[in-house]
C-alpha cells in the first residue's frame, strides 16, 4: 500500500513527538489522543493538514526543549474553554 506525501509527514511527525516525549510522563498518552481526534480529519481538507502538521512541528520543538513540563492543547475549543474559566476566575480540573 502506497501512503500519500500528507500521510508520510503525519506519521513522521507522530513517530518524532513520541520519541520526544519517552521521558516526559503523560505526554504520550496525550499525543496519541490528539493525533486520534485528528485522524478523522477528511483528506479532501489537505490545507487544514496541512497546516496541523506544521503548527505540530512547531509544538515539537518545544517538546524537544529540556525544560519543557507541560503541553497546550492542540483543540482550539479547549483553549477558549479554558480562557472562559480563567475570565470567569476559575481553575481548570
Amino acid at each position: 500500500m502506497t501512503r500519500s506525501k500528507i500521510a508520510k509527514q503525519v506519521l513522521a511527525l507522530y513517530r518524532d513527538f513520541m520519541v520526544a516525549a519517552r521521558n516526559k510522563p503523560g505526554f504520550s498518552s496525550r499525543i496519541r489522543e490528539e493525533f486520534k481526534r485528528n485522524a478523522a480529519i477528511p483528506l479532501a481538507e489537505s490545507q487544514r493538514i496541512e497546516f496541523l502538521i506544521r503548527r505540530g512541528r512547531r509544538q515539537l520543538e518545544g517538546l524537544k526543549n529540556p525544560n519543557t513540563s507541560s503541553m497546550q492543547s492542540f483543540d482550539p475549543s479547549a483553549r477558549r474553554k479554558q480562557s472562559q474559566l480563567a475570565s470567569n476566575n476559575i481553575e481548570p480540573l
